[in-house]
C-alpha cells in the first residue's frame, strides 16, 4: 500500500467512526433509559402493593428525606413527616381491593424520572358488586448513590 493510499484509508476510517460512533451511542443511551424506565415502573407497581398492605416498613424508605408530595385528600403539599401521617391514618390496615396501573407517560433526565399514571383501584361491595376509582398520579423520582426514592407526587381525581 502505498502512502497515499494509507492516509486516504485512515481518513476514510476515521470519517466512518466520527459517524457511527454517535448513533451507537444513541442506541446504548436508549437501550439503558429504557431498562431504567421499566426500573422505575416496577417500583411504582411495589409501591402501591406496598401501600394497600399497609406495609409501611417499606413504603417509607421509598419517599427521599426532603419529599414533599400533595396527597388527594390534603389541602396543601406536605413533608415527609405529614406523609408519613397521611399513610398511617388511610392505610393502617391493608386495603381490601385491588388496583392496575395504566402508564401515561415517563421521562428519565438523568438521575431524575417523572412518571404519570392512572391508578385503577377497584372496591368490592358486600353485596358482591364493585366499583372502580380512578386516580391520577404524578410522581418525581431521583436516584442517590445507585438507589430510587420518590422525590415529590401528587395525585388527584379524574
Amino acid at each position: 500500500m502505498t502512502e497515499t493510499m494509507t492516509k486516504r484509508y485512515q481518513l476514510f476510517l476515521f470519517i466512518a467512526l466520527s459517524i457511527c460512533i454517535p448513533f451507537v451511542s444513541m442506541a446504548s443511551e436508549k437501550i439503558g433509559n429504557d431498562r431504567i424506565k421499566e426500573q422505575i415502573w416496577a417500583l411504582e407497581s411495589d409501591y402501591l402493593t406496598f401501600f394497600k398492605n399497609a406495609a409501611h416498613e417499606k413504603v417509607i424508605p421509598m419517599w427521599h428525606e426532603k419529599f414533599l408530595g400533595w396527597p388527594i385528600t390534603e389541602n396543601t403539599p406536605n413533608d415527609k413527616q405529614a406523609v408519613i401521617s397521611y399513610l398511617k391514618k388511610y392505610a393502617s390496615v391493608p386495603g381490601n381491593w385491588k388496583f392496575k396501573i395504566e402508564r401515561m407517560g415517563i421521562q428519565i433526565f438523568g438521575n431524575v424520572a417523572i412518571t404519570h399514571l392512572v391508578h385503577h383501584i377497584t372496591f368490592s361491595r358486600s353485596d358482591g358488586s364493585s366499583y372502580t376509582r380512578y386516580t391520577r398520579i404524578t410522581h418525581t423520582w431521583i436516584n442517590e448513590s445507585g438507589e430510587w426514592k420518590i422525590l415529590g407526587g401528587m395525585s388527584s381525581r379524574i
